[in-house]
């Protein structure tokens, strides 16, 4: 039974390093738990020992890949941040999407980028992890936008009830997630909406 259990696991643990971001933490999990069912078993020391230094590489293996994939997801949202910004030149108000699954390290980094090189825009990006079934966003506005009507945690509650999640955040940075996924063209609407209202009406 053990060695079925340890068979089945090698092999998603295979398949996970070519798989996408995110499925790593439930593999670590059934690791450590197959590990303790190993540890209490009856079988010879000779065979528990392989077992656990299998297990041990295994982990090892997806903690590495893991790593991998966060360091490129970190590459990415940079270069597309980037192109938003090639795109959009100096305008006053960007809201677009990055695409870095449910990894919120990474599209702040990609916020970060604006805060750099145009630091008079207020930007809103999203991303959404379709596997997950989760959207997470955030936004970071302009000290003298906000003096100006367009505050960053109102920003987000214009539209977070549409995404059915929950908001966080002050006048110049803010950040929420949701669950309905499909709801992202329709907020990222009601997004650039609420921004020009506010923004006109001074």
């Amino acid at each position: 039974m053990l060695q079925k259990s340890l068979h089945d696991l090698e092999g998603d643990v295979k398949q996970q390093q070519t798989g996408e971001f995110g499925e790593s933490e439930q593999l670590v999990k059934r690791i450590i738990q197959l590990n303790e069912e190993v540890m209490a078993s009856v079988i010879p020391v000779w065979q528990k020992d392989a077992m656990r230094e299998l297990l041990q590489s295994m982990k090892k293996q997806l903690l590495d890949g893991e790593k991998a994939s966060k360091k490129l997801l970190l590459k990415q949202a940079t270069d597309r941040a980037k192109e938003i910004l090639a795109a959009n030149g100096d305008k006053p108000v960007v809201v677009d999407v990055v695409e870095v699954g449910s990894f919120a390290k990474a599209l702040s980094e990609a916020v970060q980028q604006f805060k750099k090189s145009t630091p008079k825009t207020a930007v809103l990006l999203f991303s959404v992890d379709k596997k997950e079934g989760k959207i997470i966003y955030q936004c970071q506005v302009p000290k003298s936008v906000a003096e100006s009507g367009l505050k960053a945690d109102d920003w987000v509650k214009s539209f977070s009830d549409l995404l059915g999640g929950k908001v966080g955040g002050k006048d110049l940075a803010a950040q929420g997630s949701g669950s309905n996924v499909q709801a992202l063209d329709e907020a990222m609407r009601l997004a650039r909406e609420f921004a020009a209202m506010n923004l006109k009406s001074q």
